[in-house]
């Protein structure tokens, strides 16, 4: 795989996670108080935060999994 196609990937893939985002926060709007999707929305932005700054030598990125 060329840093090209790396680039790519990663590129899609913030797209996507941003996406995703974008699609929790309209839901999150639609819903009636107390419930709340806040919690998703946190790890997901906590997601695209790590993804973002971290990366292995590999070029693997690492699994964020919040317990």
């Amino acid at each position: 795989m060329t840093t090209r196609d790396r680039d790519g990937d990663r590129d899609r893939m913030r797209v996507r996670l941003e996406e995703v985002l974008a699609e929790v926060e309209t839901l999150d709007g639609h819903l009636r108080g107390p419930l709340t999707l806040e919690p998703a929305i946190s790890n997901i932005e906590m997601i695209i935060a790590a993804y973002e700054t971290f990366e292995t030598d590999s070029g693997e990125r690492p699994v964020v999994v919040d317990n």
